[in-house]
Protein backbone atom coordinates (compact mmCIF):
# COMPACT_ATOMS: atom_id res chain seq x y z
CA UNK A 1 0.00 0.00 0.00
CA UNK A 2 1.05 3.37 -1.17
CA UNK A 3 -0.56 6.79 0.11
CA UNK A 4 0.74 10.42 -1.47
CA UNK A 5 -0.60 13.79 -0.62
CA UNK A 6 -2.49 15.04 -3.95
CA UNK A 7 -1.08 18.58 -5.19
CA UNK A 8 -3.44 21.81 -5.93
CA UNK A 9 -4.30 22.35 -9.64
CA UNK A 10 -2.60 25.31 -10.85
CA UNK A 11 -5.11 27.75 -11.60
CA UNK A 12 -5.05 28.74 -15.35
CA UNK A 13 -5.44 32.16 -16.59
CA UNK A 14 -8.12 31.18 -18.90
CA UNK A 15 -10.84 28.82 -19.49
CA UNK A 16 -11.51 26.27 -21.76
CA UNK A 17 -15.57 26.87 -23.64
CA UNK A 18 -16.87 25.31 -26.35
CA UNK A 19 -19.40 26.79 -28.67
CA UNK A 20 -22.18 24.52 -31.09
CA UNK A 21 -23.03 26.00 -34.36
CA UNK A 22 -26.56 24.81 -36.21
CA UNK A 23 -28.42 25.65 -38.46
CA UNK A 24 -31.99 24.97 -36.29
CA UNK A 25 -32.61 24.21 -32.87
CA UNK A 26 -35.35 21.93 -33.78
CA UNK A 27 -38.26 22.80 -32.29
CA UNK A 28 -37.50 25.50 -31.03
CA UNK A 29 -36.26 27.23 -33.69
CA UNK A 30 -37.87 25.98 -37.24
CA UNK A 31 -35.11 24.99 -39.62
CA UNK A 32 -34.98 27.00 -42.86
CA UNK A 33 -36.89 25.63 -46.68
CA UNK A 34 -33.83 24.17 -47.85
CA UNK A 35 -31.09 21.91 -46.66
CA UNK A 36 -28.54 24.32 -45.21
CA UNK A 37 -24.97 23.70 -44.92
CA UNK A 38 -22.25 25.72 -42.36
CA UNK A 39 -19.16 26.89 -44.13
CA UNK A 40 -16.49 28.16 -41.39
CA UNK A 41 -13.36 29.54 -42.24
CA UNK A 42 -11.10 28.36 -39.01
CA UNK A 43 -8.29 30.70 -39.55
CA UNK A 44 -10.08 33.95 -39.75
CA UNK A 45 -13.10 33.01 -36.86
CA UNK A 46 -12.85 35.20 -33.64
CA UNK A 47 -14.59 35.11 -30.53
CA UNK A 48 -14.53 38.52 -28.44
CA UNK A 49 -16.38 38.47 -24.88
CA UNK A 50 -17.10 42.13 -22.87
CA UNK A 51 -16.03 42.49 -19.38
CA UNK A 52 -17.52 44.48 -16.42
CA UNK A 53 -16.22 47.59 -16.45
CA UNK A 54 -16.66 50.49 -14.15
CA UNK A 55 -20.53 49.84 -12.89
CA UNK A 56 -22.85 50.84 -9.89
CA UNK A 57 -24.63 47.77 -8.05
CA UNK A 58 -28.23 48.44 -7.87
CA UNK A 59 -30.49 46.89 -4.78
CA UNK A 60 -33.87 46.16 -5.53
CA UNK A 61 -35.95 45.77 -2.30
CA UNK A 62 -38.12 42.77 -2.22
CA UNK A 63 -42.23 43.55 -2.15
CA UNK A 64 -44.84 44.14 0.75
CA UNK A 65 -45.93 40.95 0.98
CA UNK A 66 -43.07 39.13 0.55
CA UNK A 67 -45.51 36.57 -1.48
CA UNK A 68 -48.11 38.36 -3.01
CA UNK A 69 -49.33 35.65 -5.18
CA UNK A 70 -52.86 34.13 -4.23
CA UNK A 71 -52.82 31.37 -1.60
CA UNK A 72 -53.33 27.72 -3.28
CA UNK A 73 -54.01 24.40 -2.45
CA UNK A 74 -52.91 21.82 -5.01
CA UNK A 75 -55.46 19.00 -5.42
CA UNK A 76 -53.67 17.14 -8.08
CA UNK A 77 -50.04 17.39 -8.91
CA UNK A 78 -50.08 16.14 -12.18
CA UNK A 79 -47.42 15.03 -14.52
CA UNK A 80 -45.30 16.51 -16.99
CA UNK A 81 -43.20 14.20 -19.41
CA UNK A 82 -41.20 15.15 -22.90
CA UNK A 83 -39.40 12.40 -25.12
CA UNK A 84 -38.11 12.05 -28.41
CA UNK A 85 -39.81 9.27 -30.36
CA UNK A 86 -37.72 7.97 -33.61
CA UNK A 87 -39.38 6.21 -37.00
CA UNK A 88 -36.65 4.65 -38.36
CA UNK A 89 -38.87 3.20 -40.72
CA UNK A 90 -39.66 6.03 -42.08
CA UNK A 91 -36.93 8.43 -41.09
CA UNK A 92 -39.47 10.78 -38.72
CA UNK A 93 -38.63 12.01 -35.88
CA UNK A 94 -41.41 13.64 -33.35
CA UNK A 95 -40.64 15.72 -30.28
CA UNK A 96 -43.52 15.10 -27.66
CA UNK A 97 -44.41 17.00 -24.26
CA UNK A 98 -47.61 16.52 -22.64
CA UNK A 99 -48.33 17.75 -19.24
CA UNK A 100 -51.94 16.58 -17.38
CA UNK A 101 -54.20 16.31 -14.28
CA UNK A 102 -52.58 19.53 -12.25
CA UNK A 103 -55.61 20.83 -10.50
CA UNK A 104 -55.17 23.64 -7.60
CA UNK A 105 -58.22 25.64 -5.80
CA UNK A 106 -57.74 29.27 -4.65
CA UNK A 107 -58.28 30.18 -0.78
CA UNK A 108 -59.67 33.34 -1.37
CA UNK A 109 -62.73 32.53 -3.32
CA UNK A 110 -62.51 28.58 -3.33
CA UNK A 111 -61.75 28.63 -7.60
CA UNK A 112 -60.52 25.92 -8.62
CA UNK A 113 -58.18 26.12 -11.99
CA UNK A 114 -55.96 23.82 -14.05
CA UNK A 115 -55.17 22.76 -17.71
CA UNK A 116 -53.49 20.00 -19.89
CA UNK A 117 -51.31 20.07 -22.86
CA UNK A 118 -50.17 18.23 -25.19
CA UNK A 119 -47.13 19.18 -28.26
CA UNK A 120 -46.22 16.97 -31.05
CA UNK A 121 -43.53 18.22 -33.20
CA UNK A 122 -42.28 16.18 -36.37
CA UNK A 123 -39.78 16.59 -38.78
CA UNK A 124 -38.31 14.38 -41.60
CA UNK A 125 -34.32 13.65 -41.81
CA UNK A 126 -33.49 14.94 -44.79
CA UNK A 127 -36.74 17.45 -45.75
CA UNK A 128 -37.41 20.32 -43.79
CA UNK A 129 -40.69 20.97 -45.91
CA UNK A 130 -42.08 17.89 -44.12
CA UNK A 131 -42.33 19.78 -40.32
CA UNK A 132 -45.72 19.54 -38.59
CA UNK A 133 -46.59 20.56 -35.03
CA UNK A 134 -49.88 20.11 -32.97
CA UNK A 135 -50.23 21.53 -30.13
CA UNK A 136 -53.54 21.16 -27.74
CA UNK A 137 -54.57 23.11 -24.35
CA UNK A 138 -56.99 22.53 -21.77
CA UNK A 139 -58.10 25.11 -19.59
CA UNK A 140 -60.78 24.46 -16.62
CA UNK A 141 -62.23 26.65 -13.99
CA UNK A 142 -64.50 25.17 -11.76
CA UNK A 143 -66.48 25.65 -8.40
CA UNK A 144 -69.66 23.91 -6.16
CA UNK A 145 -72.36 23.80 -9.23
CA UNK A 146 -70.51 24.55 -12.00
CA UNK A 147 -67.72 24.23 -14.33
CA UNK A 148 -66.13 25.98 -18.13
CA UNK A 149 -63.54 24.10 -19.73
CA UNK A 150 -61.94 25.63 -23.38
CA UNK A 151 -60.03 23.26 -25.35
CA UNK A 152 -57.49 25.05 -28.15
CA UNK A 153 -55.48 23.12 -30.93
CA UNK A 154 -53.68 24.62 -33.35
CA UNK A 155 -51.80 23.20 -36.16
CA UNK A 156 -48.37 24.05 -38.14
CA UNK A 157 -47.28 23.33 -41.44
CA UNK A 158 -45.14 24.89 -44.45
CA UNK A 159 -44.35 25.05 -47.82
CA UNK A 160 -41.41 26.32 -49.65
CA UNK A 161 -42.23 30.42 -49.19
CA UNK A 162 -45.09 30.28 -46.00
CA UNK A 163 -46.41 28.85 -42.83
CA UNK A 164 -49.86 27.23 -43.13
CA UNK A 165 -51.64 27.58 -39.58
CA UNK A 166 -54.99 26.30 -38.76
CA UNK A 167 -56.67 26.59 -35.28
CA UNK A 168 -59.97 26.48 -32.93
CA UNK A 169 -61.43 26.65 -29.86
CA UNK A 170 -64.21 24.32 -28.12
CA UNK A 171 -66.23 26.10 -25.12
CA UNK A 172 -67.76 24.03 -22.44
CA UNK A 173 -70.27 24.82 -19.67
CA UNK A 174 -71.07 21.97 -16.77
CA UNK A 175 -69.79 19.25 -19.75
CA UNK A 176 -72.31 20.75 -22.32
CA UNK A 177 -70.68 22.60 -25.66
CA UNK A 178 -71.36 26.14 -25.45
CA UNK A 179 -69.15 27.57 -28.68
CA UNK A 180 -66.92 26.69 -31.15
CA UNK A 181 -64.83 28.68 -33.25
CA UNK A 182 -62.65 28.36 -35.97
CA UNK A 183 -60.06 30.97 -37.78
CA UNK A 184 -61.40 31.89 -41.32
CA UNK A 185 -59.35 31.46 -43.85
CA UNK A 186 -56.61 34.18 -44.76
CA UNK A 187 -54.25 34.81 -47.62
CA UNK A 188 -51.35 36.34 -46.56
CA UNK A 189 -49.28 37.69 -49.13
CA UNK A 190 -45.58 39.49 -49.19
CA UNK A 191 -45.52 43.26 -47.84
CA UNK A 192 -46.36 45.63 -50.08
CA UNK A 193 -49.13 43.46 -52.18
CA UNK A 194 -52.92 44.08 -51.95
CA UNK A 195 -54.45 41.30 -49.52
CA UNK A 196 -57.68 40.07 -50.89
CA UNK A 197 -60.53 38.38 -49.51
CA UNK A 198 -60.62 34.68 -49.64
CA UNK A 199 -62.81 33.12 -52.11
CA UNK A 200 -66.14 32.21 -51.51
CA UNK A 201 -64.69 28.13 -52.32
CA UNK A 202 -62.67 28.51 -49.48
CA UNK A 203 -65.92 27.88 -47.10
CA UNK A 204 -65.42 24.17 -47.75
CA UNK A 205 -61.84 24.56 -47.13
CA UNK A 206 -59.89 23.28 -43.91
CA UNK A 207 -59.46 26.33 -41.21
CA UNK A 208 -56.26 28.06 -42.34
CA UNK A 209 -53.78 31.21 -42.14
CA UNK A 210 -51.20 31.34 -44.58
CA UNK A 211 -48.48 33.49 -43.85
CA UNK A 212 -45.27 34.23 -46.13
CA UNK A 213 -41.90 33.00 -43.96
CA UNK A 214 -39.32 34.92 -43.03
Amino acid sequence: MTSSTAQPRPRCPWTQGSIALSTAYWPMMLPPPYDATLNLDLSSLKLSLPLLGDHERIDVPEPVPVNPAPISETIAAGESMRWIERDLHNGLTHYRKVSRGARNRSLDHNLVYGGDFEDRWTIGTSDPLSLTSECRRTSILSREGWETKTNCVSRLSCTKIEWIISEGIEAFHNGERASMIRQRPISWQPAGAVISAPPRAWAAAPDCRRRPRR
